[in-house]
């Protein structure tokens, strides 16, 4: 008897299964965060007693602050049980949804409260590197700088090699956009080799890009290339589509920097565009906004000025925070151009700090 009723619940799960798989994604992601949002009210104040079923649902829901809020609880809970490795896999994930939370100063706390809430000494090298990635990605290079130096001397003591060569191509980064471009893009390849020493290969796309993105800086187009090609079949072949977007672009970045003009600027076009669709597609805003500011800087250098004006404000004007970020201040400084070029609009107010670079 027991045997049966043990097959007839694995025929059950089984069957749930199967009709999960066949749900499109858009419902598969409604239905997750509708079960989030049922067992919060069910169990009102002791929901954190769940939470790490709550975090997967939110998770899945794509409702990343309270997946956060809820993987901080279950990994909390985790360290009351002496459960460390489990702590650390909670911690980890959390870490890894705090850049899909929206680009804010708060973000990158959120990564320090984390790792020295757990107090464990290589967990916060690893906030402190997340903390330099988002920076990264906000374009603030200061504080990236200092992030970055700050992981790679932690990671060094506390022995968190992965960490250290990361640091090290975040430093270099930084170092790069702040007009150091040989001596960044020689700390981009250090780092780049040390972490793949250390047998590395999370989110290699990335880091690809990252390098290719110093390359194009130095005008070494054909090593950008080979670059950009490798990050490009890792995408395809292992579904790693996250960064595509920003792939894309590079590839128009790098051909506009060879000698065929107007054969490059065709080519570079049609990757601008398919970096827009791929980011629209994805809802990676940012990715969209690089894309739009890269298309617009070229119809702009081609003439087509209002059209560059009509699609940078179409990505520009989704944003209602984060306008003292370097990529948001290079849009508005570009709008202003394109604005002041035809005699129109009058032009965005612009915050402090505003520069052109490859993105």
């Amino acid at each position: 008897m027991e045997r049966r009723e043990s097959v007839i619940g694995f025929r059950q799960t089984l069957y749930r299964q199967a009709v999960y798989d066949c749900l499109p994604v858009w419902r598969r992601i409604r239905l997750h965060a509708r079960i989030g949002a049922g067992v919060e009210a069910r169990y009102g104040e002791q929901a954190v007693e769940r939470a790490a079923e709550l975090a997967t649902h939110f998770e899945q829901g794509r409702e990343y602050t309270k997946a956060v809020h809820y993987l901080k609880h279950a990994a909390e809970r985790a360290l009351q049980r002496y459960a460390y490795q489990e702590a650390i896999g909670l911690l980890g994930r959390g870490l890894t949804v705090l850049p899909k939370l929206p680009e804010t100063p708060q973000r990158s706390r959120r990564a320090m409260d984390l790792a020295e809430e757990l107090a464990q000494p290589w967990t916060l090298a690893m906030a402190l590197g997340y903390a330099a990635l988002v920076h990264v990605l906000r374009g603030d290079r200061q504080v990236a700088l200092e992030r970055a130096e700050a992981t790679i001397q932690l990671a060094t003591e506390q022995g968190g090699f992965s960490w250290i060569g990361r640091g090290i191509m975040l430093r270099g980064w930084a170092l790069a956009d702040h007009g150091q471009v040989t001596e960044g893009l020689a700390q981009m390849q250090r780092g780049f080799a040390d972490w793949q020493a250390n047998g590395q290969e999370l989110r290699k796309t990335f880091w690809l890009a990252l390098l290719a993105e110093g390359y194009a800086r130095v005008g070494q187009v054909a090593e950008g290339q080979q670059v950009l090609a490798e990050a490009s079949a890792l995408a395809h072949t292992r579904e790693l589509r996250v960064w595509e977007a920003e792939l894309n672009r590079l590839w128009g970045e790098l051909l506009l920097q060879q000698a065929d003009q107007e054969r490059d600027q065709s080519s570079a076009e049609t990757y601008f565009r398919q970096a827009l669709e791929i980011a629209f597609n994805q809802q990676a805003k940012s990715l969209e906004l690089w894309a739009a500011i890269s298309l617009s800087r070229l119809w702009q250098q081609q003439g087509k000025k209002n059209a560059a004006r009509e699609r940078l404000e179409k990505s520009y004007h989704w944003f209602t925070e984060g306008f003292d970020t370097a990529d948001l201040q290079e849009a508005k400084a570009l709008l202003d151009q394109l604005a002041n070029s035809h005699g129109g609009q009058s032009p965005l107010p612009l915050g402090e700090g505003q520069g052109e670079g490859v993105r």
